[in-house]
């Protein structure tokens, strides 16, 4: 039975290396209201994050001050409850966008189509979005980077559409993921 109790110091070591709620103690049989407190913050954040809508002319204007060509679209999801609700709309795109995307279409090789969705998080697209796309284009030798495609209301099979109409060889979703209830950094301990 001793092989069960977990110490103290071993649960502090745990902590360091995950975002779970580890050993929050108890109250009688509830949670410390710390603990309650921390939990409901966290899950309307990742409620929020959910539901906010992406800011597609600010991310446009950022990239293009970045260095960055872009293009923006939709996919036939035409409201977010109607983009949660059938994620099947969300893998396709809208006739104008479709559209859209055919023009100004260059025919070099080892071209590489980056498509920036708004996903489960809207909030993560420009967050990591912008840095990401330059330390992809300061790493890429023998590629061109194509327009960066902004979509809204975007699943991660939006992008072969995208890629299938901009004629890439290669194409990459970068897609804002629904936050989990723990949003800090994990510093990984040496």
């Amino acid at each position: 039975m001793s092989g069960l109790i977990v110490e103290a110091a071993d649960l502090r070591q745990l902590r360091a290396w995950t975002e779970a709620r580890l050993a929050l103690g108890r109250v009688g049989a509830s949670m410390p209201t710390v603990a309650n407190l921390d939990f409901g913050a966290d899950h309307a954040a990742a409620r929020d994050a959910v539901h906010a809508r992406l800011d597609v002319e600010k991310l446009a204007t950022d990239l293009h001050y970045a260095g960055f060509q872009t293009a923006a679209v939709r996919s036939q999801a035409v409201s977010r409850a109607q983009y949660l609700r059938r994620p099947d709309l969300g893998r396709r795109l809208d006739a104008a966008s479709a559209e859209a995307l055919l023009c100004g279409l260059t025919t070099t090789t080892h071209r590489l189509t980056v498509v920036v969705c708004d996903g489960l998080s809207s909030a993560a697209a420009p967050r990591y979005g912008i840095p990401i796309l330059k330390e992809l284009r300061a790493r890429l030798t023998d590629w061109t980077m194509d327009t960066v495609v902004i979509a809204e209301q975007a699943r991660v099979a939006l992008g072969d559409e995208v890629g299938a109409l901009r004629q890439a060889e290669a194409v990459l979703v970068l897609l804002g993921e629904r936050p989990g209830l723990k949003s800090r950094k994990v510093s990984v301990p040496t």
